[in-house]
């Protein structure tokens, strides 16, 4: 029993440990920082709200100091997704089925592709 215990375990770990995350080197480095939100569109956002992209490809949203959603960044169809590892999120701002749309030195828009009247967040670079 402990053997087949033992072998879930490792097929988990395994499983999770290779995933595609999206590192943030090339094109893709620009992203890398602290985001302040700027403006949205029905995204329920504020001027609390920051986030956070890492160079190993995480991200952590934050309304003030309070953590409210974190994840990896996975690089899909040209776009770069935010896949939540939060159980159970608050609903205020969900990341977890939107995109990085848009990028540039100082800004970045995040929205689902294929939604042409959903939520669209802008963020700048601090």
């Amino acid at each position: 029993m402990k053997l087949k215990s033992f072998l879930y375990l490792f097929l988990i770990l395994f499983t999770l440990s290779t995933c595609n995350k999206a590192k943030l080197k090339g094109e893709w480095a620009v992203l890398e920082g602290r985001w302040h939100w700027y403006r949205g569109w029905g995204d329920g956002g504020t001027s609390e709200l920051k986030l956070d992209l890492k160079e190993r490809g995480r991200y952590k949203l934050y309304r003030n100091k309070e953590k409210i959603e974190y994840g990896r960044l996975v690089k899909k169809d040209g776009y770069v997704k935010f896949i939540s590892e939060k159980l159970f999120n608050n609903k205020d701002l969900l990341l977890n089925t939107k995109m990085i749309t848009y990028m540039d030195n100082d800004s970045i828009h995040i929205a689902k592709t294929d939604c042409t009247d959903c939520a669209l967040s802008t963020f700048r670079k601090e």
